[in-house]
């Protein structure tokens, strides 16, 4: 056997890998036990829950948020993998990506209720930020890379904040965005 369950929720045998939350429970508070590595694919897409919690030991995200229910994250300071989609209309309103992060991947924030976002050292990729519409300010800190395209139809982002490494390559902001010189 290459699974166990925990208060009904499926992981791997040693427990690093968190595959599928319980459908049916009525809490709408998750902490994921710590030793937790991994976080499967659309794993909370029919529950109730509301605020997820995340070990450190948490290094991977996969598509668990994509079109959920959950307003209330904290990324994990250990974070290395974000996969894309893995936010995409999530609703949680504000976010902030540590420094091991090393890529955005496209469509990351599709569609998100993001207010705000900050990012501490990573490659932005193309449509990573696409029709965020809640989306007023940017936090770009360490070696950031916001690639062409990155920020895509942006209509309320009014306000970046970039450190002297940050990288904002030409046609970062695509459509939509309130952004002016001056």
């Amino acid at each position: 056997q290459n699974y166990k369950t925990v208060d009904g929720n499926l992981y791997t045998i040693d427990g690093k890998t968190l595959i599928e939350y319980a459908c049916g429970k009525t809490e709408t508070s998750f902490v994921i036990p710590e030793g937790v590595k991994e976080i499967g694919a659309n794993i909370f897409s029919e529950s109730a829950v509301k605020e997820v919690v995340f070990p450190q030991s948490c290094t991977s995200i996969n598509t668990a948020f994509a079109w959920t229910k959950v307003e209330k994250v904290n990324i994990p300071k250990n974070l290395t993998y974000l996969a894309g989609t893995a936010f995409a209309q999530s609703r949680f309103e504000s976010v902030n990506l540590p420094a091991t992060l090393d890529t955005l991947e496209t469509y990351t924030f599709l569609q998100a209720g993001l207010a705000s976002a900050t990012i501490n050292g990573s490659d932005v990729k193309s449509d990573a930020f696409n029709n965020c519409h809640s989306l007023k300010t940017l936090n770009l800190y360490g070696d950031t890379v916001i690639r062409a395209g990155a920020i895509n139809n942006c209509i309320s982002l009014n306000k970046i904040i970039a450190g002297p490494e940050v990288v904002i390559e030409e046609g970062a902001f695509v459509e939509g965005h309130q952004m002016s010189n001056g």
